[in-house]
């Protein structure tokens, strides 16, 4: 039941997430909530069964980098959230790489941020 309930926090915070990013960044647009709450759901499974293989695959450069391939990472993630959303129905537009560069910056704060206040998480003892 714990991980039912840790998997649909994570499916809301990522609609949130993506929210956020259509409302802050400007190249980034949906004409319809419904097509923001399909995309973070999108966004969601892409983030369980595709990010981590690309992870793995970039870990040398994010090691050379000491950590800002990431937000690469990050970027290409949301774009191919977004190109999948589109082909499965949602109409999501992103305008630039520039505009899914800070689109995936935004993501990965509220992300951060949701991560700590996870219902469930275990605290840190000193």
């Amino acid at each position: 039941m714990q991980i039912f309930i840790r998997g649909v926090y994570w499916v809301a915070l990522n609609i949130v997430a993506m929210w956020l990013a259509v409302m802050i960044v400007p190249g980034v647009r949906a004409p319809h909530a419904l097509d923001i709450v399909w995309a973070g759901v999108v966004l969601s499974l892409v983030n369980m069964w595709i990010a981590p293989i690309l992870r793995i695959i970039t870990c040398p450069l994010r090691l050379l980098t000491f950590g800002l391939f990431s937000l690469v990472v990050n970027m290409v993630i949301f774009l191919f959230a977004a190109w999948l959303s589109r082909k499965l129905g949602a109409s999501i537009v992103v305008a630039s790489l520039w505009a899914a560069f800070f689109a995936a910056v935004v993501i990965s704060i509220v992300t951060t941020v949701g991560e700590r206040a996870a219902p469930g998480r275990r605290k840190k003892r000193n």
